[in-house]
């Protein structure tokens, strides 16, 4: 057993834990609501999440280089990119207008948008040494990019995205117990 992507999916569980917990404390950020004592929580949950993505990310790199999927590598490291720059955005003053906030949002699902797409392909690319499951997985990513690229079909995206992050713990288990 790969102990590092055992780990890695491990860290999936518990970012999949936060996120729902992040997105409230998120919420209440941007409605000027997070006052006073809940503001160390929200900075302790915004890490916790983050950490755990980041790590649980870190695990597709290690498949790709165990498999020589330049392009999951290459995706993987620029969902990780992404998602620091995104995450350090949180931290910034929030004196924005309704329509800036709108306009940034529209770009961050663009952006995780076309990111999924190359990852999903590189999921797909692991069909020999997975399956099914890499090809269901990658199919997700794919529809879930395309439907984020398109703005207007986002909550197709959003809809999907808990049986993608099953299918992606899955498959971060399945290549720990194979590589």
């Amino acid at each position: 057993m790969n102990k590092n992507l055992n780990n890695a999916a491990i860290a999936g569980i518990v970012a999949a834990i936060f996120f729902i917990p992040a997105a409230i404390f998120e919420y209440l950020r941007e409605a000027d609501k997070l006052t006073g004592n809940l503001f160390p929580v929200y900075v302790l949950i915004t890490i916790i999440s983050l950490g755990s993505y980041l790590y649980f990310m870190w695990g597709f790199k290690i498949i790709a280089d165990k498999t020589k999927n330049k392009l999951l590598g290459i995706s993987t490291y620029l969902v990780i990119i992404a998602t620091i720059v995104t995450y350090a955005t949180i931290f910034l003053p929030q004196n924005d207008s309704t329509l800036t906030q709108i306009i940034f949002g529209v770009v961050i699902f663009i952006l995780f948008g076309a990111l999924s797409i190359p990852f999903g392909i590189g999921l797909l690319r692991l069909k020999k040494e997975f399956g099914a499951l890499a090809t269901a997985t990658g199919v997700l990513n794919i529809i879930g990019g395309i439907s984020f690229i398109t703005v207007f079909l986002f909550f197709i995206g959003l809809l999907i995205m808990v049986p993608l992050i099953v299918l992606e713990i899955m498959l971060m288990f399945k290549a720990s117990k194979k590589l």
